[in-house]
């Protein structure tokens, strides 16, 4: 929730439409962490997308598609699948080989 705009939560100016609740992505290295992370985040309202390792939190940098975009959950995945395909996954892909 770190990335998550004011505006994107709504002051009553901006309006934004989703299918469903805000996504927020959470990603983590213990498993348990991760499933009270998601039930927090759910807790709060808002629809936990596990993105997987914490090494994979540069799928959501600034800079890769899902920064802040306005999506739904489904297409936040998406966006995080794509990553390796993207000019900064082929980046980071180099310099982890």
């Amino acid at each position: 929730m770190g990335e998550l705009a004011l505006v994107d939560l709504g002051d009553g100016t901006v309006s934004i439409e989703l299918p469903g609740k805000m996504p927020i992505a959470v990603a983590g290295d213990d498993g348990d962490a991760v499933a009270a992370a998601s039930r927090l985040v759910d807790e709060l309202g808002f629809d936990p997308v596990v993105v997987g390792p914490l090494a994979d939190g540069v799928r959501l940098e600034p800079g890769t598609e899902p920064f802040g975009a306005n999506v739904g959950a489904d297409e936040l995945r998406a966006m995080v699948a794509r990553f390796p395909e993207s000019e900064r996954g082929r980046e980071v892909l180099a310099a982890r080989t």
